[in-house]
């Protein structure tokens, strides 16, 4: 379930054009997630400001169910930073990166939270495992 949410200032035109699939190719290996279960969700044109200053900047969060904390999301502010950079055309000093852990009942997908489809998927485990 991660999410990845980019926004920033910069016209939707100047976002490269395989932006999005770059950064869930990139995404996925770091966080070791398959792509199928990423949501990239990019916001051009926002009015924004970064250190009193219009100049192109960009905010960028990152949140996951497990796979975030100190040592791992220093681990992927120094792959995701130059990529955003280099992809946006931003300086790197010129944007943040906020990581975020949700909890699995903070989250739905068809219906239920990943907590209720965790808890179902272990009794049916149990049940199968018990005949």
């Amino acid at each position: 379930m991660p999410i990845l949410r980019v926004e920033t200032n910069l016209p939707g035109s100047a976002l490269p054009e395989n932006f999005a699939e770059d950064l869930t190719k990139l995404a996925s290996k770091l966080i070791g997630k398959p792509e199928k279960l990423f949501c990239i969700i990019l916001h051009p044109d926002k009015s924004m400001l970064f250190g009193g200053s219009n100049e192109p900047c960009a905010f960028v969060s990152v949140s996951s169910i497990g796979k975030i904390g100190p040592e791992l999301n220093q681990k992927y502010a120094a792959e995701l930073t130059p990529f955003l950079s280099e992809q946006l055309k931003i300086a790197t000093d010129r944007f943040y990166i906020q990581f975020l852990c949700r909890e699995p009942d903070d989250v739905a997908w068809q219906s239920k939270t990943l907590a209720t489809m965790n808890r179902e998927a272990a009794l049916r485990e149990a049940a199968t495992a018990s005949q």
